[in-house]
Order: C-alpha cells, then sequence, then structure tokens
C-alpha cells in the first residue's frame, strides 16, 4: 500500500497525511486501535478526538455513544471501565470486532512499537469548563510516560494550556477556527489580524490547524496564511480533505502548492495513490527535449 506517512509538494518537501479519526481509509472504523497500532508502527501522524467521561476521556468524536458505538447515551454518563465494553461501529452502521478505548487503553497503545516520527494528536473536543477534577484526574498519570509520541490540540486555548500545564514536556498544538471564526473572517477579510491573534492564542502550541477552505479563500483574495503563518515560526496542517476524488483534487494540488505542512484526511490511502499516480504520469511523460 506504499508508505502511508507522507506525499511530497511540488518543490520535493515531505507533506504529512494526517489519518483523520485514525481512518487510513474512509470505509475504516473511527479511531480503530488496530489502526492506531498499524499507523504508529508505520511511523504515521493520526488525529483522535477526546470527549470527557464521568472519569477520563473517550477517544470518540460525539458527546454522544449511539452513532459510533454498540452504546447509548451521554458519553459524559459512563465511566471509563464501562466503556472499554462497548465496540465501535463502522461507517455503515454495523458493530465491529473492535472496542472503544479511553485515553488510558490508547496511552498504552502508544506505548508500544513505534515508527519514527509517529504522533498521535489528541483533538480536545470541549472547552475549559467541562474540564472538571473527576475528568482531569488521571490525565498526566496516563499522558506523561508517552508524551513525546502525542500532541495535544483543540479550539479552545484556554483547555489546551490547562491540560498542557499538566505535563510540560507534551506538545501542542492550536486550532483557530472554533467560534464563528471563520465566518467573521470571511465577512471582514482582516487576514492580518487573524494571524495576529492565532498567533496570540496560540502559546507554547508550535503546529497551527486550520481549514482548508479558509487557506483557499485567503489565498484567492491574495494573502497568504500559509506563509504567514510559517514567518512565525509555526508549521500549518490543513484539515479536513475527504479523500483524493473531484472535488478535491484542485484542492490538495493548491494546498500543496502554498507549502502546507500536514494535511489532514479521511483517506490517506487515497492520497497516497494519487500521488503515485501523478509521480509515474511525470515520469512517463516526454520532455521537451526528448519530444
Amino acid at each position: 500500500m506504499g508508505d502511508p506517512r507522507f506525499i511530497h509538494g511540488p518543490d520535493g518537501r515531505k507533506v504529512w497525511l494526517k489519518w483523520h479519526r485514525a481512518r487510513r481509509v474512509s470505509t475504516d472504523p473511527e479511531f480503530s486501535p488496530a489502526r492506531i497500532r498499524e499507523g504508529m508502527k508505520a511511523g504515521a501522524r493520526i488525529e483522535v478526538d477526546l470527549v470527557p467521561c464521568a472519569d477520563g476521556f473517550a477517544v470518540l468524536h460525539d458527546d454522544t455513544l449511539d452513532r459510533s458505538t454498540s452504546g447509548r447515551g451521554l458519553v459524559a454518563d459512563h465511566a471509563a471501565g464501562s466503556l472499554s465494553g462497548l465496540f465501535l461501529r463502522g461507517p455503515d452502521g454495523s458493530i465491529t470486532s473492535e472496542r472503544v478505548m479511553t485515553l488510558g487503553d490508547l496511552c498504552v497503545l502508544a506505548a508500544g512499537q513505534a515508527g519514527i516520527g509517529a504522533q498521535i494528536q489528541l483533538d480536545l473536543k470541549v472547552g475549559r469548563a467541562a474540564l472538571v477534577p473527576a475528568v482531569t484526574a488521571g490525565f498526566a498519570q496516563a499522558v506523561e510516560p508517552v508524551a513525546e509520541r502525542l500532541i495535544l490540540s483543540g479550539g479552545d486555548s484556554a483547555a489546551v494550556a490547562y491540560l498542557g500545564d499538566m505535563v510540560p514536556r507534551l506538545p501542542l498544538g492550536h486550532d483557530p477556527c472554533h467560534g464563528g471564526t471563520v465566518a467573521r473572517l470571511m465577512e471582514r477579510r482582516d487576514f492580518d489580524g487573524f494571524v495576529c491573534g492565532a498567533v496570540g492564542d496560540a502559546g507554547r502550541a508550535r503546529m497551527i490547524y486550520l481549514e482548508h477552505g479558509l487557506i483557499l479563500f485567503a489565498d484567492d483574495r491574495g494573502f497568504d496564511l500559509i506563509g504567514a503563518l510559517h514567518e512565525a515560526g509555526f508549521e500549518v496542517d490543513a484539515y479536513t480533505i475527504p479523500r483524493a476524488a473531484p472535488p478535491y483534487l484542485d484542492a490538495i494540488s493548491r494546498l500543496l502548492g502554498l507549502g502546507v505542512d500536514q494535511i489532514t484526511t479521511d483517506d490517506p490511502q487515497s492520497l497516497l495513490d494519487w500521488a503515485g499516480a501523478a509521480s509515474s504520469e511525470s515520469l512517463a511523460r516526454p520532455s521537451r527535449s526528448q519530444s
């Protein structure tokens, strides 16, 4: 299936592919332990979501269990032990043989065999107010042993900073695209102000996550968001490309041309296949001196 970690930009740079919700292909269940283990061994970058449960964090996207697991009700009403007994659902809604993970389960998995560059992004889905002691009590104990293989991010910089302070060596990322920010920016087009705000709110984060549509919107109006953040010392992740198929191929090509450092995608394998085919086509095309 090829190297699942990255593709190359037009200048030959490596551009990381991040496995959104731990999927290598779009038909994978979200947050599959088997896929995460595979990705870690390969040295891939993998994104998972964290939502609070009664006594910690669950590795899930929704605040309810019904869509993606064999359980029912609010995640917050269940203890970690009971969540670990539930099974994940596939994209078609069928129940799989893979179990729901808690943050503790994930960190145990992260401590296993890992290739160079392997990293799991913990994307926090709640704000600071939800981080009560019952939820955060075990965070540092779980994360500290594998902190170098993780990066914590979220749309609430105060929440990310609060958990980050518990584990000072845990890398942090910042997503400035929440809370209506994107809609306001598209209306006002104060791109310089947006960059200043993102940099100011990032704290010790060195990775900035941006909606890919916003990057292209700014580029259409003559502003290079990626370049501005690079100048400020940040790497940039563009999210989320569903797959390498129309109408996303133009967006992928433009992001690569703009110098994006990482692309979040639901189907990394399709981007790998697309990049491989494009490379083969380029190699097969005769040069002008040959034609």
